[in-house]
């Protein structure tokens, strides 16, 4: 995230260097001065060697290193960063930074529901830099698709500094967050509507985990279907399938008015689109796609709360015999 970096900070390191003990201020100087005048090839290096002028259990230190990969475009490599200087205590408006650069990279790498997550609950917290949460947090909301709660946080955080129409501008917040009117022909698929956690396998043996969301189209009329992969913490996913991942997913769902029936036009970061038929009743949801060579076809099965889809998918190459592809199972969220 170039240009979020961090300010100077009451003391929490022991700083050394080889004339003897160094403040706080004067270190933080130095890296100040790595980022007015060092090259960005060579930003992590220098930042690297002042890091290691701290005590090794300083938050500091990863704090800054992970803001160093950062601002050079390296945000997978941050992450572990930030997460270990939070996980070790780093207090005060460092810790917010951190929280802020940790969701942004989070949202470069296509981690969005976990960026939203940390950004949504630091919103909730009364301390400095709210509009910055606000703004980082509109960036994740339009990447995930949802464009009018994304303008709805960007308003929010304008509002308070305008001389004018701020209580129109709240009003039409109000209206932007407001839940949509659905048509009638699509209320089958509101059991859908909400966040799912994701978990495929294959002969038993997990290859992914993920999170899906449904939400209505302003105005009610489709049900819009994102998924994305998040890392695994209990099973390293096999090459093939990091390999031939889909991952992030988008899918529109409508209705034809004449047949009642729903349809699922489908897309995924490998450029490809399809076309699914789709059902959803009696607590089935179906979708399917007669392509010769490689046929489709999806059963998942909703639980009497509505909070778990156990399904499959399933494929045929000859046109007579499907085999089980991967199973599905979907866990509400919210």
């Amino acid at each position: 995230m170039p240009g979020a970096r961090a300010g100077s900070f009451p003391a929490r390191a022991r700083l050394i260097c080889e004339a003897g003990p160094m403040s706080t201020a004067e270190w933080q100087a130095r890296v100040d001065e790595v980022w007015a005048n060092t090259p960005e090839a060579d930003i992590v290096a220098r930042i690297r060697s002042l890091v290691a002028e701290l005590d090794p259990d300083d938050p500091v230190g990863p704090f800054e290193l992970g803001g160093a990969y950062d601002g050079t475009d390296r945000p997978a490599e941050a992450i572990p960063l930030y997460e270990r200087a939070l996980a070790a205590g780093l207090a005060g408006e460092r810790r917010r930074q951190a929280v802020i650069q940790l969701a942004s990279s989070l949202r470069n790498v296509g981690r969005l529901s976990e960026s939203v997550a940390l950004l949504r609950a630091e919103t909730a917290r009364d301390e400095p830099l709210a509009d910055e949460v606000r703004a980082f947090l509109a960036l994740a909301l339009l990447d995930s698709g949802r464009d009018r709660e994304a303008v709805a946080t960007a308003l929010t955080a304008l509002v308070p500094h305008l001389t004018m129409y701020g209580r129109a501008l709240r009003d039409y917040v109000a209206e932007l967050v407001a839940e949509p009117t659905v048509s009638p022909a699509l209320a089958p698929l509101a059991p859908l509507v909400g966040t799912w956690r994701m978990r495929a396998e294959v002969d038993g043996a997990p290859v992914m985990v993920g999170v899906t969301t449904f939400g209505w189209l302003p105005g009610g009329t489709h049900l819009v279907q994102r998924a994305e992969s998040i890392p695994a913490e209990d099973f390293t996913p096999p090459p093939a399938w990091i390999e031939n991942s889909p991952m992030p997913t988008s899918s529109v769902i409508g209705i034809d008015d004449g047949t009642g029936a729903f349809t699922q036009l489908y897309a995924d970061a490998r450029g490809v689109h399809r076309v699914y038929a789709m059902g959803l009743s009696a607590g089935v949801w179906t979708l399917s796609r007669d392509q010769p060579g490689f046929a489709q076809r999806y059963t998942g099965r909703l639980s009497a709360d509505g909070n778990t889809i156990t399904g499959y998918w399933e494929m045929c190459r000859d046109g007579q015999n499907w085999h089980k592809d991967f199973d599905l199972v979907l866990t509400r969220v919210t």
